[in-house]
């Protein structure tokens, strides 16, 4: 939450293990409007899934890469992907 501005939009994710606890300042959360949310979409079956397709080459996945960056522009590999100019940024180190 400390890196999350105004408005901003905090997200729960990476599979958190069974009885993961957070604080958080909630008067911060109430007062500068920020979304706290968790996400969960993916299963070890859709992974799986996954794999197979890219394994079959059913799926192409150079072409949902519209841009490669070194890791020191991950800064402005998020601006272009807030800014719509972006898909997916393959950033290496």
């Amino acid at each position: 939450m400390g890196a999350v501005g105004r408005g901003g939009c905090v997200v729960f994710f990476g599979g958190c293990a069974p009885g993961t606890r957070v604080a958080l300042d909630t008067r911060r959360a109430h007062y500068e409007e920020l979304a706290l949310v968790g996400a969960f979409h993916h299963t070890p079956e859709l992974i799986r899934r996954a794999v197979e397709l890219l394994e079959s080459d059913a799926v192409a996945p150079e072409g949902l890469l519209t841009h490669r960056m070194g890791l020191e522009h991950v800064r402005e590999a998020l601006d272009l992907m807030s800014r719509g100019e972006a898909l997916k940024v393959l950033i290496t180190p």
